[in-house]
């Protein structure tokens, strides 16, 4: 429920050792398909011509409720993108590992995590 003095808000830490470890679950096996549909996704398939997403994995401290009201349960988490960034310059290439950090939303549908989106932090690249 959002502060009425400032708008933001409240997020609370998840703190249900089951729902914890689901979400962390459910993160660590988001499809490197979605990460790369997100906007900031597309952003890194013009950085590297074939970016490939090693992993994904939450932060057990960033785990947050964002909404618990009327049965619905909204989260978000702070996480790391692992990535081989792959560049073809003259025909040599070239393989870097890189890791991006993310912010993931999602929400509890009955006993079931669903990730809603991925936000790929990307102020230090400049495209």
């Amino acid at each position: 429920m959002a502060n009425p003095e400032t708008g933001f808000s409240r997020l609370a830490p998840v703190e249900s050792g089951v729902e914890r470890q689901a979400i962390l679950d459910a993160v660590s096996v988001i499809a490197p398909a979605f990460v790369l549909q997100s906007d900031h996704g597309q952003k890194l398939t013009r950085l590297a011509l074939n970016p490939t997403i090693e992993g994904v994995e939450a932060s057990p401290d960033g785990l947050f409720w964002t909404d618990r009201e009327n049965n619905t349960k909204k989260f978000e988490a702070v996480a790391t993108i692992y990535m081989t960034l792959n560049h073809h310059p003259a025909n040599n290439t070239l393989a870097m590992s890189n890791s991006l950090p993310a912010y993931i939303k999602g929400h509890f549908d009955g006993d079931k995590v669903r990730i809603d989106k991925v936000e790929l932090e990307m102020d230090s690249y400049t495209l």
